[in-house]
Formats: C-alpha cells, sequence, structure tokens
C-alpha cells in the first residue's frame, strides 16, 4: 500500500515534515554518539565507545589515505569523513527496525431515500367485473459519503494531492478510501535528501579545488586538450547523480522489500524478514563506506595536480 508523505506548502515551498523528522534525529543520534565516545576518553583506561570510535577514525584516516597524501593535504577532511560515514550509516539504518504511519479516521453518514410507486389495474372487458388493485411498493436507497477532511498542521494541509488522488481512485474502484501518513523511514530512501548530500559534497570538493590548487583546477577540465572540455563537464555533472541515487536506490529497495514480505508473508515471514533486515545492515554499511570513499575520491581529483 502506498502511504501519503506528509509535507506542507508554505509560500509555495514544500516542506517534507517527515524528512526534516528523520534529518534532526538521524543529527542527533550521531551528534549522540560522538559525545558518549569522546566522554571520559582515557588513554590507559578506554571505554568500549572509545575502542569503537577510534577504530571509525583509522578505518577513515585509511579511506582518505587511499585517496591522497593524508598528512599533506587530507588530515583536514578527517572530521567530514567520519561525520559522513557515521550520519549515512545511521540515517541507513532508522527505517529497518519499524516505521510509524498515521490513518485519518472516516466519518460515514448516510442518506436515505424513498420512492412510491402505485399501480391501478386495467379495465378488462366492458362485460367483466371492474376490479382495481393498488400496490404500493417502497424502495430504500442508502448511499454512503465519507466526510473525511485534509488533515492540516501548523494551519497547512498536509500532501492535499495525494489525498484526493487517493479518493479519485478509491471512488472509481468503489472501495473506502484508506488515508495512511508515513513519518518514520530511513531519510536516505528519499531522492532528495540524498541528492542533497550528493550535492554538497560535489560542491564542497570544488570549492576546496579552487582554493588550494588554483592553477590544477582549471586546467585539468582541458586534459588532456580543449577537445575533451564537454566530456569532462559531463563528468562533473554526473557526480552528484551518481552519488546520490546509489545511495538512494539502494536504500530506498531495501525498505521496499521489507514491506512486501509482511504484506504477503505476514508473520510466516518473520524469518525470512530478520534475515533481509541483516542483509539491509550490511547494505547500509556498504553504502556508508562507499560514500564516504567516492567523497574523498573526488577531493583528491580536485585538490590534487596530476603530473599530465
Amino acid at each position: 500500500m502506498d502511504h501519503l508523505t506528509p509535507y506542507i506548502t508554505v509560500a509555495g515551498i514544500k516542506f517534507d515534515l517527515a524528512m526534516i523528522l528523520m534529518i534532526l534525529v538521524s543529527s542527533t543520534i550521531t551528534f549522540l554518539l560522538a559525545r558518549l565516545a569522546v566522554r571520559g576518553a582515557s588513554v590507559t583506561n578506554p571505554t568500549k565507545m572509545q575502542n569503537f570510535i577510534e577504530w571509525v577514525i583509522e578505518f577513515v584516516i585509511n579511506i582518505i589515505g587511499t585517496t591522497m597524501d593524508y598528512s599533506k593535504k587530507g588530515r583536514i577532511y578527517l572530521t567530514l569523513g567520519l561525520t559522513l560515514i557515521i550520519y549515512i550509516f545511521v540515517g541507513n539504518m532508522l527505517g529497518l527496525p519499524f516505521s510509524i504511519i498515521t490513518e485519518v479516521k472516516h466519518e460515514t453518514t448516510t442518506a436515505v431515500s424513498q420512492q412510491g410507486n402505485v399501480a391501478s389495474a386495467e379495465e378488462t372487458d366492458a362485460h367483466a367485473t371492474e376490479e382495481a388493485d393498488s400496490h404500493a411498493t417502497e424502495e430504500s436507497t442508502s448511499h454512503e459519503h465519507h466526510a473525511v477532511e485534509v488533515p492540516t498542521i501548523f494551519g497547512y494541509e498536509l500532501d492535499p494531492e495525494g489525498f484526493a488522488k487517493v479518493t479519485e481512485e478509491a471512488e472509481k474502484k468503489g472501495e473506502t478510501p484508506h488515508y495512511a501518513y508515513l513519518w518514520w523511514k530511513s531519510p536516505t530512501a528519499n531522492a532528495s535528501a540524498t541528492m542533497a548530500l550528493a550535492l554538497m559534497v560535489v560542491v564542497l570538493t570544488h570549492f576546496e579545488g579552487m582554493r588550494r590548487n588554483k592553477k590544477g583546477y582549471w586546467s585539468h577540465y582541458l586534459y588532456p586538450n580543449a577537445a575533451f572540455l564537454p566530456l569532462n563537464l559531463i563528468k562533473v555533472v554526473s557526480k552528484p547523480l551518481s552519488l546520490g541515487l546509489r545511495l538512494y536506490g539502494n536504500i530506498f529497495a531495501g525498505e521496499v522489500m521489507i514491506g512486501v514480505i509482511i504484506s504477503m508473508l505476514g508473520f510466516i515471514g518473520i524469518p525470512a524478514l530478520v534475515i533481509w533486515q541483516g542483509f539491509s545492515l550490511f547494505v547500509g554499511a556498504v553504502q556508508a563506506f562507499v560514500f564516504a570513499m567516492l567523497t574523498m575520491v573526488y577531493m583528491s581529483q580536485e585538490i590534487v595536480s596530476d603530473d599530465h
């Protein structure tokens, strides 16, 4: 079943409240993990959280080191890589354990209309006895009207277009419309969120390229010669597309499969659901790694001058 998106429109701009909520939750969890990891940090007696975050830091350092000289150019990007890999992993995991869905209740009213039909007997022959029979029949037809208003929040309607579409499709099928808003899911299962994240990262790489590699940044667009300028520009445009859509596609497909398993198999599908969630945990970790790795690859391409 398709769920409605709880968005509101303010001054012509759509705000997805579910996405805003999930981004805030992901950011809060990431911040709390970082704070817990450094709280009570000790060289002689480190905590489990400290050991975990140190392992993650070393992992990110190795990622950066495979793309550029860490000590000379890559050290300042440690915070960026660490934030990306933890934030994206947390975001990938949020939609796995459960979902939060709110439904709109129906208020049904019934209207009854009555019709009276009176029939009289015809006269038969002139010599026969005239008989008049009057038959009255009453037919009651009931019509149900579902008086459901679009829910509002802060005085703004929640997804009025989707609400109207659900109503129209239900009326065509002669069914009772079912309105359900999805509030809790992985933020990375939304293309807008992943594309915005990818776009910010790619813009940052170009800014760093112009700042730290003034000469090489502009010349690499003409490498190996000026005829390759269109291809190099296409490569620039393709980077945020591949980065954002890869993350979105993998996480969205995983959550769709969870919904399919639950809807088709019910309680019987619990073992399959557990297996799939375990696989989704692995996929979420891999996608966080890939995003952080490609970010550092793109960064090195902009700030490191090759000897052409």
